[in-house]
């Protein structure tokens, strides 16, 4: 099975509650913004998104996280 990208980047994100993980992550995936929008994480999401840079197909894949925070700090 042929891959439909060149090169595979994943990106762990992690931080401080409320802080726009989220929201930045949609930004880059997406080209857009939700302003006001805001909801826990409460476990991994994973966002996808495929960019084109110097003739070379790159996945990007966001892993972000929420519940440790919860968990771990009250």
């Amino acid at each position: 099975m042929k891959e439909d990208y060149d090169f595979f980047l994943r990106i762990g994100v992690d931080g401080e509650r409320g802080v726009g993980k989220s929201g930045l992550i949609y930004k880059f995936a997406h080209d857009d913004f939700i302003n006001g929008v805001y909801k826990n994480t409460l476990h991994t999401y994973i966002t996808t998104t495929h960019i084109q840079l110097d003739g070379y197909i790159i996945k990007v894949e966001f892993l972000e996280t929420g519940i440790n925070k919860i968990i771990l700090m009250p």
